[in-house]
């Protein structure tokens, strides 16, 4: 049987950018630079954000902005932030609603946790809500959960059901 078209998009979605832009996004090269963040062998710091928008990887800043530095102020605690990030999925909701308080939009959170746990997270955009049909929360950190929740669904499904 052939692969579902989530599987088929997803693999097509590089040649795709470079059909559309010229240019393939390294989204292993991305992960990679952020891997001992996810291994808890050293702490997110501003300089992870700054890699994370680099253009070498993907276009990023064509579509969302992370706050300055000063702009995060106190409200994002890096170093209290990445002893969690490192337990993931543990104290999931506590992790998204700090990030959310500094990064300012549920986008730029799930980026950050795209990269740095990238088989547990994924991107939500307005275009992947539609797509997806995610429930609203209350919140953009509850929409989040909720999204995180169908894509987790459908990743089980495909993988014990036999569809491919």
């Amino acid at each position: 049987m052939g692969e579902s078209w989530l599987h088929r998009a997803l693999a097509l979605f590089p040649e795709t950018v470079e059909s559309l832009h010229g240019w393939r996004p390294d989204y292993a090269g991305l992960e990679k630079a952020v891997e001992p963040v996810r291994a808890g062998r050293r702490e997110l710091t501003y300089a992870d954000l700054e890699t994370i928008q680099n253009g070498r990887y993907w276009d990023f800043r064509h579509f969302w902005r992370f706050p300055d530095k000063g702009e995060m102020g106190s409200q994002l605690d890096l170093d209290g932030i990445s002893r969690l990030i490192s337990r993931l999925p543990l104290d999931e909701e506590i992790v998204i609603t700090r990030l959310h308080a500094g990064l300012k939009f549920i986008e730029n959170v799930s980026v950050v946790l795209r990269f740095v746990h990238p088989l547990q997270y994924g991107i939500i955009s307005p275009p992947v809500e539609k797509v997806l049909e995610v429930r609203r929360g209350r919140t953009e950190v509850e929409t989040y959960l909720n999204y995180l929740r169908d894509i987790r669904d459908v990743t089980i499904a495909l993988s014990t059901d036999g569809a491919h």
